[in-house]
Parts: C-alpha cells; structure tokens; sequence
C-alpha cells in the first residue's frame, strides 16, 4: 500500500481486518470505509462486502442517505464469479434488506 495506495485488492484486504478486528472488538465499522472506497473506487465489482460494509457502518451512524446508497449497491450486485460473494452473503443480503426497510419506515 505504501507503494500503491489505490491498490484495490491490498485496500480490500486491510478492510476486511478492520471488519475482524469490530466483530472482535465489538466496535463500528467505520475504520474500514476508507479502505473499501479506494477499492471500490479502483475496481467497482472487486466484491460484494465493501458496499454492505460501507452501507452498515454509514447506518450505525445515522447517515441513512448514504447508507442507503451503499446498501442497495450491495443488494443490486452481481457477478457470476462466486469469489466475489462472501461466506455470509445470503445473511447479508437478508440484513441490508432490514436496514433499508427500517430507514425507509424512519422517513416517513
């Protein structure tokens, strides 16, 4: 990364240690959103997780706007490359579904 800091597969990479280390440490996700933008900012379909990580640390903040933004990114994602879907995806996909719903309901 010191080398090549929009790398997006060693930007993926330290996102997905931040994300260990929260569930670990039962913290937010926000520390791992700028890593997961450089990625998804140089390869948009690099994988699933950065816009449902992205989207769940912006909701645990009440930007819904933008949490939205991401969560329907990861919702709409598609590839026929199964790599780029995480272990838990169909847990995921089921929870950025709630989140959108309960943001929705909160407008109104």
């Amino acid at each position: 990364m010191e080398e090549d800091p929009d790398f997006a597969e060693a930007n993926l990479r330290m996102g997905f240690e931040y994300i260990v280390h929260a569930k670990l440490e039962n913290k937010s996700f926000m520390p791992c959103v700028p890593y997961f933008m450089k990625s998804i900012a140089s390869c948009a379909d690099i994988h699933s997780e950065p816009y449902y990580y992205i989207g769940f640390a912006y909701y645990e903040e009440l930007k819904n706007d933008s949490a939205a933004k991401y969560l329907n990114k990861f919702i709409k994602f598609s590839s026929n490359d199964e790599s780029k879907f995480g272990k838990s995806y169909n847990e995921e996909l089921y929870q950025a579904k709630e989140m959108v719903k309960s943001m929705k309901k909160k407008a109104n």
